[in-house]
């Protein structure tokens, strides 16, 4: 039911509707909701609506859900690749590079065929995440080259 009437919302454009969804749910249900939601519809207003709310609220784990949006349903669009790398870059910009989570998104877009994040990049991106997790295999990987 919820997830309906935030679907309708936001393909609506009533923005400030779909807002009080978003912050009377729990983060991970609405995250789970609107993910599902995309993959179903594919619809670029799903993302419109993440960057409506970091307008207001600048913050790590919106601009995770909004490269998630655009590099998994709406990466068929011409620069959601492009766009994503924003919002990686962001997110562990505003983490303060801790979670090693948002720095995978990063190693994801060197590994894509757009690939929108430099091989440089990465094995700076894979330093970090050995600094917190030293048997990661990917980022061991890429540095071994």
């Amino acid at each position: 039911m919820m997830k309906d009437q935030l679907e309708s919302y936001i393909l609506s454009g009533q923005y400030s509707e779909a807002k009080e969804i978003f912050e009377n749910t729990e983060y991970q249900i609405f995250y789970d909701n609107l993910l599902d939601i995309t993959f179903n519809n594919q619809n670029i207003s799903n993302y419109t609506f993440v960057v409506y709310l970091l307008l207001e609220e600048n913050h790590e784990r919106l601009h995770d859900l909004a490269y998630i949006l655009l590099s998994q349903p709406l990466c068929h669009m011409e620069g959601a690749y492009a766009s994503s790398v924003f919002h990686a870059r962001t997110a562990v910009k505003l983490n303060g590079f801790k979670e090693v989570r948002y720095m995978e998104n990063i190693l994801f877009l060197n590994t894509i065929p757009d690939c929108v994040v430099s091989d440089e990049e990465a094995k700076d991106i894979s330093e970090k995440i050995l600094s917190i997790d030293p048997n990661h295999e990917i980022a061991l990987d890429i540095l071994k080259g």
